[in-house]
């Protein structure tokens, strides 16, 4: 495959070079190719991304600005556009001066509305290359000072109104003192709409509020009057008051159908809800756990919106329609009455699709085969059935090594739209919440080349909303089974005693908590992402034990339960990630990971000496490499701490690395090819250790924060992605950069090979064959 890899990479270089003349092969006599805009200002500030994507014309794709794919695809073609490369490919971008006219004007606009009133901006055109026909645009901005605002004041004749803004003034998205911005005003705009939309100003929108400028002050300042207008008189030329609105009837029809409606034959009141319908499917709690208004209520459009969210999340309806119209009045003020519109899905679905699923921590492409039951007990609870099973591969260094794994296996779940509790539950928790339960019944067969594993499991799982960014999951209780057998002799060979014991049958009861944060939001160029694990095991077998067998056995290192070790340990981990969205499909992403496991009680034994050792279950040790961690070592072959795992005589990946603790930090920058293809570069780093007595067995392999340094691997590589969006598809090359385990050596940075290595081509042919190769779906983090 390394041979085939070579040959692809001169191929691609070949096919730069050549791409030269082909690009303008299909020009109209007379036209240019646009290869490049720039945007020269004279002032304080760069080009903003913002202020590139208002161009009205954008050159053709590339990559790292050189090799232009989509239109080396075009040219393949005869030029017309019902041509099969012409339709794979990207038609030329040709020069228009009345489009680069039409972008200076935006331009000037754009600046203009960022405060520099005196702000003026032009363009030329330059050729390239003129044998090649190619030409360039150099927008020129001349900005002039920028005016700040020096005072803001307001105009409501609304007392409510009024009220409202002055107690939520300090929110305000204008900034006395900072430079006038349009978008800033706009956006002030939106959050007053909001603010009074959710205090039952049901009629309210935002022509109602606009802004004037007096530029007449001097010194480039600007003074700001925010007026809000009262709606006029339909009948004369006079205004009225905006007025708070409460919900009055609310009217649900659960059974609704666009294309052959029929009134509804029967009705019932469930909590101040009417339901109205012809048949009735649905237990009337499913439907108002998602309603987040009731009757009495202040309109507020965050409940709306909220409900809609809700009822996006149910499986059984595939649309939503939320009506108002006027309720009349009483002697507080105006109602509003709500219909509720519901369109049922299908009862029963069958998917067939394609996932990525975790083995061993490698990604592949699988199949699975789906079938929901919907609205199994009337509650909306979904039954879904799962097979699934699939290949994952990825090469190790060498040429006879592959690391494959195949897996089959099964879900049998129930998801209850609600908590399972021994009580009702109905209006004790907030609607905002949303939380569901989850009743697992798994099993899988893992087939790698090294062992096979049989796992069964049955999982009880809470899930719950704090709010829109941050959610809770309890798994009360995953109780599992797995028998590891069919142990390669060879393979067995290669481990230390310590890593023997890791390969038996266990037994885990484990009770798990899990906390995310996700801060992504839309057009919002920084944001982070934050998930933390905790998972405690054993403590209830411990206790069931404890009651019915006084006699451990002390033949085994650990006691067992129905012959099979069970566990007992803690196990945090922590993922935080921080992401730069820089627009236009360009991002970079950043990742630190951290994760310990610590045995204790019936995992720790005695190792013979009169030494305690601390066994983690084999299924909940940590390693490094594969597809999503450090994609130039593959799984399992890296660590822990220096131990030796790869051969650079050989070209082989030797040893099976697990670990108690694990750090891992990652950065990688993304950005567009070509149409749905992405490109990345990244570098990984990180490491596993032994701890708990088990680095006494491998040497090397025990964690010191003094060596913390010298321990840490480094890879890096490229990628490419087929996102669609929906589904990506990808291809990373990861090239070893440092390895710890040559720290004694001096000679761990293997980028480049060793000093045996005494010319050029040995060390690119070193570089070249220590790479790794990872065919993954989705992205890595």
């Amino acid at each position: 495959m390394q041979k085939t890899l070579h040959i692809f990479c001169f191929g691609l270089i070949l096919a730069i070079i050549s791409s030269c003349g082909a690009y303008t092969k299909h020009l109209p006599e007379g036209k240019k190719l646009l290869v490049k805009q720039e945007i020269v200002i004279d002032g304080p500030e760069k080009p903003s991304s913002k202020a590139e994507s208002i161009l009205k014309q954008k050159a053709n794709t590339s990559l790292f600005g050189i090799f232009r794919l989509g239109l080396f695809t075009y040219s393949l073609g005869n030029g017309t556009p019902d041509n099969f490369w012409s339709k794979l490919g990207q038609a030329p971008v040709l020069l228009d001066s009345s489009k680069s006219q039409l972008s200076a004007i935006q331009l000037h606009n754009y600046y203009f509305n960022k405060g520099y009133f005196l702000a003026s901006s032009g363009f030329t055109t330059y050729d390239k290359r003129k044998e090649n026909k190619k030409a360039g645009v150099i927008y020129t901005v001349s900005l002039g000072s920028q005016y700040m605002l020096r005072d803001l004041r307001h105009q409501i004749d609304n007392g409510k109104l009024d009220s409202l803004y002055r107690k939520h003034q300090s929110n305000s998205q204008i900034k006395v003192g900072g430079p006038y911005d349009a978008s800033l005003i706009e956006a002030e705009r939106n959050r007053l709409t909001d603010l009074f939309q959710n205090q039952g100003f049901y009629t309210f929108n935002k022509t109602y509020i606009r802004f004037t400028a007096d530029t007449a002050v001097g010194d480039h300042q600007v003074d700001l009057v925010l007026i809000i207008d009262n709606p006029k008189q339909r009948d004369s030329t006079g205004s009225k008051q905006h007025e708070q609105f409460r919900m009055n009837e609310i009217r649900i029809r659960p059974d609704f159908k666009y294309l052959n409606l029929k009134n509804p034959t029967d009705s019932l009141v469930h909590l101040d809800y009417l339901f109205e319908y012809r048949y009735l499917d649905f237990k009337p709690r499913y439907i108002t756990d998602a309603i987040h208004f009731k009757k009495g209520d202040k309109f507020k459009i965050d409940n709306i919106k909220a409900t809609y969210s809700h009822m996006i999340g149910y499986q059984s309806f595939q649309s939503t329609e939320i009506n108002f119209s006027y309720g009349g009045r009483d002697s507080i003020g105006p109602l509003l009455n709500a219909d509720i519109k519901l369109l049922p899905a299908d009862k029963r679905s069958f998917t067939i699709e394609s996932e990525a699923t975790n083995t061993s921590g490698q990604f592949g492409i699988n199949g699975s085969l789906g079938w929901s039951n919907r609205n199994f007990f009337g509650g909306g609870e979904v039954l879904e059935l799962k097979l699934n099973g699939g290949l994952d591969y990825q090469p190790i260094s060498g040429d006879n090594n592959l690391s494959r794994s195949v897996e089959f296996g099964g879900e049998a779940s129930i998801l209850f739209p609600r908590f399972i509790l021994l009580w009702n539950s109905e209006g004790i928790l907030p609607k905002r919440m949303r939380p569901t339960s989850k009743i697992a019944l798994y099993a899988s067969n893992l087939t790698r080349f090294e062992f096979d594993r049989q796992t069964f499991g049955v999982r009880l799982s809470y899930n719950w909303r704090e709010s829109s960014r941050k959610s809770h999951q309890i798994d009360l209780f995953d109780f599992s089974y797995s028998n590891v057998f069919n142990i390669q002799d060879d393979f067995l060979d290669g481990l230390t005693d310590l890593q023997r014991l890791t390969f038996q049958s266990e037994v885990i009861g484990a009770t798990r908590y899990i906390y995310t944060f996700n801060g992504q939001k839309p057009n919002k160029k920084y944001y982070s992402f934050f998930r933390g694990t905790f998972e405690l095991a054993g403590n209830l077998i411990a206790a069931v034990k404890s009651f019915g067998d006084e006699n451990l056995n002390q033949d085994l290192p650990i006691d067992q339960l129905l012959g099979v070790p069970y566990y007992q340990y803690i196990r945090p981990e922590v993922d935080y990630r921080f992401y730069t969205d820089y627009s236009n499909d360009r991002l970079w992403v950043n990742r630190a990971y951290v994760g310990y496991i610590l045995p204790y009680g019936n995992s720790v034994a005695d190792d013979g000496n009169g030494k305690d050792i601390r066994y983690p279950p084999f299924t909940k040790y940590f390693f490094t490499g594969g597809a999503n961690d450090i994609r130039a070592w593959s799984a399992y072959r890296l660590g822990p701490g220096q131990s030796f795992n790869t051969d650079y005589e050989e070209g082989t990946d030797t040893v099976f690395a697990l670990g108690t603790f694990k750090i891992l930090i990652n950065s990688e920058y993304r950005f567009p090819i070509y149409g749905y293809l992405k490109g990345a570069v990244f570098v990984d780093m990180g490491n596993v250790w032994m701890t708990g007595g088990l680095e006494d067995g491998i040497k090397n392999s025990g964690f010191e924060l003094s060596n913390l340094i010298a321990d840490m691997a480094i890879g890096s590589g490229f990628g490419l992605r087929l996102d669609l969006n929906y589904f990506a598809l990808r291809f990373d090359i990861g090239i070893k950069v440092r390895d710890p385990h040559l720290v004694e050596q001096g000679e761990e940075w293997v980028i480049f090979g060793y000093d045996r290595f005494d010319n050029f081509s040995d060390n690119f042919g070193n570089f070249m064959n220590n790479n790794t190769y990872n065919i993954a779906i989705g992205y890595p983090f």
